[in-house]
């Protein structure tokens, strides 16, 4: 199953709005029900980007970018608790984020890198296709550098691919 926008709570049949108390208990209760082997989160990132700073600064309006990331610290929050509750059930978690996103420091995603067994790797995205859709340099490598949360070695594993191309060249096939 999946929890965004684009599909919807079976709980009130609108979408997976996780602003809402009600439909994070939904979500709760549906992962507590269906006990996912596997639990992906990649919430939401641009209040982390690491071009907010420079957002925040040529803000017109800094009390709107304030509210927008504790809406997306909220949305953090929750998904570690969720993460917490696979680890408790002796299941798996992944969490995706971009590498130098300011979300890696967020309290709840702090502590979960301190459970035993769970580790932090980076991946650069070129290394699995990652590729740029249009302009001139359509087709080109995009090294997208990616963190990647998770108690599964397994997984850690084959999300650690690193691009070790020098000066703009790509390591990866048809790089």
């Amino acid at each position: 199953f999946a929890l965004d926008l684009t599909c919807s709570d079976p709980g009130d049949g609108g979408p997976w709005d996780l602003d809402r108390p009600d439909t994070r208990s939904n979500a709760r209760q549906l992962l507590r029900d269906q006990k996912p082997l596997v639990l992906v989160g990649s919430p939401m990132c641009t209040a982390f980007s690491t071009w907010q700073a420079l957002n925040e600064a040529k803000s017109a309006d800094p009390a709107y970018m304030q509210r927008e990331k504790i809406r997306a610290e909220l949305h953090m929050e929750f998904v570690a608790s969720l993460y917490r509750e696979q680890v408790a059930d002796g299941l798996y978690f992944l969490h995706e984020h971009p590498r130098w996103a300011s979300s890696w420091k967020v309290p709840s995603m702090e502590a979960l890198k301190t459970i035993d067994g769970v580790e932090l790797v980076q991946g650069d995205q070129c290394q699995y296709g990652a590729e740029a859709k249009r302009g001139k340099h359509k087709g080109s490598p995009v090294l997208k550098p990616t963190g990647f949360l998770s108690n599964s070695p397994k997984l850690l594993e084959a999300l650690s691919w690193r691009c070790p191309g020098r000066n703009g060249g790509c390591s990866r096939k048809a790089g």
